[in-house]
């Protein structure tokens, strides 16, 4: 397994392309402020990939988001606000609940879903 990780988001980025799974269930008060906000920021990514958008500019501009602070928050260098939360939400018809309790599959560099049978 891993050994403390530095935490920062290029290192974040190598950890979670690594073991692609991204999961909140692990108590919020162990991890810091900065790896919450990546993973609400991915859950928020591939919520909107589901919707079948693949760029983000397209779906901010579609749902009147700013387009800057969008991006900001699927890369989790945004703080946001509950307001903005709910919003987002709200586009995705996707209840609060449901969006902690969602696990997100990272994907790989040619844009292919991992499993837990891909080793690299």
């Amino acid at each position: 397994m891993f050994n403390y990780v530095y935490i920062c988001s290029v290192t974040l980025e190598c950890f979670f392309s690594e073991y692609w799974k991204i999961n909140l269930s692990i108590p919020i008060d162990m991890k810091s402020e900065e790896e919450v906000l990546i993973e609400i920021g991915l859950r928020f990514k591939f919520l909107r990939k589901e919707k079948g958008f693949n760029s983000y500019e397209h779906f901010a501009i579609e749902h009147d988001l700013s387009r800057m602070h969008y991006w900001q928050i699927e890369k989790g260098k945004a703080n946001i606000t509950i307001r903005t939360l709910l919003n987002i939400l709200k586009i995705h018809d996707c209840s609060i609940e449901d969006f902690f309790k969602l696990t997100v599959d990272d994907e790989n560099e040619d844009g292919n879903k991992k499993n837990s049978s891909d080793k690299g």
